[in-house]
């Protein structure tokens, strides 16, 4: 999405005076997230696992060739321990990103 599609909404939202502060950053950013579920990190507590190939490659179902090609197309991120040549395996909440549907809210489906 263009920046300037973002900066006319902002226009549009500041604009009317029904539309409280919290609804206009909850608007948005359910935009800037194309409709995908929005995270809230006050919230939520960030837990960072480290999942190794074979584990993520049975959450999806694939095999490890699958998990590897969506690391070299920058989908999945390999992590690296310092001093080490080798990844050692990838972020649980990444593979847990792509496994989770978006989330469209009920006023957009009705």
């Amino acid at each position: 999405m263009f920046p300037t599609t973002v900066d006319a909404i902002k226009a549009i939202l500041r604009a009317d005076p029904t539309v409280t502060m919290d609804e206009r950053a909850w608007i948005l950013s359910v935009v800037r997230s194309h409709g995908r579920k929005v995270r809230n990190d006050r919230d939520q507590k960030l837990v960072r696992r480290v999942m190794s190939a074979t584990e993520v490659a049975s959450r999806f179902g694939k095999t490890k060739a699958f998990v590897q090609l969506l690391a070299k197309q920058g989908i999945l991120h390999k992590v690296f321990i310092p001093g080490h040549a080798r990844a050692c395996g990838y972020y649980s909440e990444e593979v847990e990103r792509l496994l989770t549907p978006p989330q469209v809210p009920a006023e957009l489906t009705e």
